[in-house]
């Protein structure tokens, strides 16, 4: 059995994420023949019977970035998940808002979403639910819990909850954004530290906050293996390396 060597190797700030890279030797006609593994910097095994052609495809990802404890908005920047809200949204978030504004966005959609309106909280499923109830900012860290129609926030040994109404099917005609709800205008001011979101209880975005090989603050995806980037304007405050 025949090996080389790849020689590929990038290096942040002391930081290395390198994952498994999985290779398919090709036919002539482009078919797969075989397929083997290596990882950054490893030994490729070649297959027994090598392709006459020898093409190859990579089919895998080397992602190089520095997590941090946090990235934060000041204002002008936001993230779209690319992701479309339904009624079996799920949502696991972890923030400190450092100001709301009177009617901003904390994430969502148009249809799905929270928001703050005149100072009130507000869970749109379809907007049809609300809180009634003003949450302290700035005070404390929220961890966010949404499955489905229900919607709770823990804020220290507090928690304030609204249920909707639960035979409502829809789909939400925008994405997701994270630090605003995309029909609307103003930015939500706060330090994201994860955000999760589930259909129908199947993890689809698990959005860490990092900062990339460029030193770009942004979110990182660990189930697409991809970056998402500022979709406003400015720059996302990076927090401490962890």
């Amino acid at each position: 059995m025949k090996k080389f060597l790849i020689l590929l190797s990038v290096i942040f700030c002391g930081t290395v994420f390198a994952d498994t890279i999985t290779i398919n030797w090709l036919n002539e006609d482009k078919t797969i023949n075989q397929t083997t593994a290596c990882t950054i910097g490893g030994d490729v095994i070649l297959p027994n019977n090598i392709p006459q052609k020898r093409g190859y495809t990579f089919k895998g990802y080397v992602d190089n970035y520095t997590p941090v404890e946090y990235i934060e908005s000041t204002g002008s920047q936001y993230i779209d998940t690319g992701y479309y809200a339904n009624q079996n949204t799920g949502v696991k978030a972890r923030l400190f808002i450092v100001h709301s504004g009177v009617h901003a966005g904390i994430f969502g959609g148009a249809t799905y979403g929270l928001f703050v309106s005149s100072g009130h909280m507000y869970y749109a499923f379809k907007n049809n639910a609300r809180f009634y109830v003003n949450p302290p900012y700035g005070q404390a860290v929220w961890d966010i819990a949404i499955n489905k129609n229900a919607c709770s926030i823990n804020i220290d040994t507090n928690t304030y909850g609204v249920t909707a109404t639960s035979n409502i099917s829809f789909v939400d005609p925008e994405t997701m954004c994270v630090f605003k709800k995309k029909d609307r205008e103003y930015v939500c001011l706060y330090k994201l530290y994860y955000f999760q979101i589930y259909d129908d209880d199947v993890l689809v975005r698990d959005f860490i906050p990092v900062v990339d090989s460029k030193g770009v603050a942004c979110l990182y995806d660990k189930i697409e293996h991809k970056f998402y980037y500022n979709a406003g304007s400015g720059e996302f405050i990076a927090g401490p390396a962890i």
